[in-house]
């Protein structure tokens, strides 16, 4: 087997950056998505209640 030099990640550090980059926007389309069915889900509830 041949020595591995170092850490992965530090040699490969544009890599992990897009990751995060990736990951970060991942999150926040997420979030978004949730907020906006949990404000729907609200707003239906809301409306379903004046009308009882």
């Amino acid at each position: 087997m041949a020595k591995k030099s170092g850490n992965w990640a530090q040699r490969e550090v544009g890599v992990i950056v897009v990751f995060a980059i990736i990951g970060a926007l991942a999150i926040l389309l997420l979030g978004l998505f949730l907020g906006k069915k949990l404000a729907a889900r609200k707003e239906a509830k809301a409306l379903a209640a004046s009308k009882a």
